[in-house]
């Protein structure tokens, strides 16, 4: 094992950013209690995100410069994870319902009609397969990339 050593100081910011986040949620499910869906899942989310942040900050620092990069590139994406499925119980705090049916009525008056019909005559099914190929291929393509950045 590595001595202890200090972890960067966009490390530490990128940290504490995502430790403030579910604060900031709960935060804002508190100010409508009742508009919360999943209090229990955000709850969950949230606290799991602070631990995965302290997890990062107190043992990354402790391990090998490979090991810490692929410990901090992978925490960062999971509690990432557990941000977006958390933000999701807080959706109608701020604006009550959904508002699909506004956006709707808007694309008909400025268009004529929706956008998404619209679009469906310009976009042929083979392009809407690769744009769906293209999307898969980003999954292991994204670490992929941020590895080869952080390597060289």
């Amino acid at each position: 094992m590595h001595h202890s050593m200090k972890i960067s100081r966009t490390c530490g910011a990128i940290l504490w950013l995502l430790a403030l986040y579910p604060v900031m949620l709960i935060t804002l499910a508190g100010l409508k209690p009742d508009r919360v869906t999943h209090p229990e899942a955000l709850l969950w989310n949230c606290g799991a995100t602070v631990g995965i942040v302290l997890l990062l900050a107190f043992v990354s620092p402790m391990l090998g410069e490979r090991f810490r990069a692929l410990l901090l590139g992978g925490g960062v994406v999971f509690a990432l994870s557990l941000l977006f499925d958390a933000s999701a119980s807080v959706d109608h705090v701020l604006v009550q319902g959904w508002k699909d049916a506004d956006l709707i009525a808007l694309d008909r008056a400025l268009f004529g009609e929706e956008l998404s019909v619209l679009a469906q005559r310009l976009v042929h099914p083979i392009v809407t397969e690769w744009l769906m190929a293209a999307y898969v291929l980003y999954v292991p393509l994204l670490p992929a990339t941020a590895y080869v950045c952080y390597r060289y």
